[in-house]
């Protein structure tokens, strides 16, 4: 399962270790005032020292070790949005998550309750929208936040839920859509061929789930959180996924 305990780092200590040219503009004045901030414990899994985040002079390392294109104010917390934006951003996902939520409720009970609507394309019909309906109360909601306030508050185990939910669900759909898709071509292609049974499309439906759990596994675990500290002593703590090779975005696994 993905690493639930967060992973705290300080924001300069990435820079330093950046390979860009353009954060090393100072070398010797650099390495003299970074020595005098070293402390002896180092960072897990790294080997490398850490810098000490209580002795850090932030001003002073921004002149000597970067270049004037880098902003200064680059170790304060960024990435809120103005009120105006917050504002339509809750809006426009507020009404997209309720309705997600309510009309796939709505599809659900109809098929439930009426046993004359449980037929097959129905059934996934109803598949379709438990996975579209688990997609927007388990994931969606709290990406929202995460992506509102570029900070995930809701800890590392459900971070790892999170993830594998939105990648199971995305994938169940999928799946269900092609076997709906099927189910169409062959009933208009072959129209004297018996139709698809009940059982059958109870099978396909048990077996939609059962591989979109297998492809969703990755996302269960390497999904962790990471916390940074910021020179004006704020945290933010992003949910991301952390793949053998490389790190969300480099990684060629995820692209695959």
């Amino acid at each position: 399962m993905g690493n639930t305990q967060q992973k705290e780092v300080d924001l300069l200590e990435i820079y330093m270790d950046s390979q860009e040219p353009v954060f090393n503009s100072n070398t010797s004045g650099c390495e003299e005032v970074v020595k005098s901030m070293y402390n002896n414990s180092l960072v897990e899994d790294t080997l490398k020292f850490k810098l000490d985040i209580s002795a850090l002079n932030y001003s002073e390392v921004y002149s000597k070790c970067f270049n004037s294109s880098i902003p200064s104010n680059i170790f304060n917390q960024p990435y809120l949005l103005p009120w105006y934006q917050q504002l339509l951003w809750t809006l426009l996902f507020a009404v997209m998550i309720l309705v997600a939520i309510v009309g796939n409720l709505i599809v659900i009970w109809i098929i439930l309750a009426h046993r004359r609507m449980r037929t097959v394309t129905n059934l996934f019909l109803l598949n379709l929208a438990i996975a579209d309906f688990l997609l927007a109360s388990g994931n969606a909601t709290f990406n929202f936040i995460f992506m509102l306030n570029s900070h995930w508050p809701f800890g590392g185990t459900f971070c790892v839920i999170s993830n594998f939910v939105a990648s199971l669900t995305v994938s169940t759909s999928v799946f269900t859509i092609l076997a709906m898709s099927l189910d169409r071509f062959v009933a208009v292609t072959r129209p004297l061929r018996p139709r698809m049974t009940k059982t059958v499309a109870y099978s396909i439906i048990l077996s939609v789930w059962t591989m979109s759990s297998l492809l969703s596994l990755p996302s269960l675990l390497y999904a962790t959180t990471i916390t940074y500290k910021y020179a004006d002593q704020g945290h933010r703590t992003l949910c991301y996924l952390v793949w053998p090779d490389q790190a969300l975005g480099k990684s060629y696994t995820d692209h695959v």
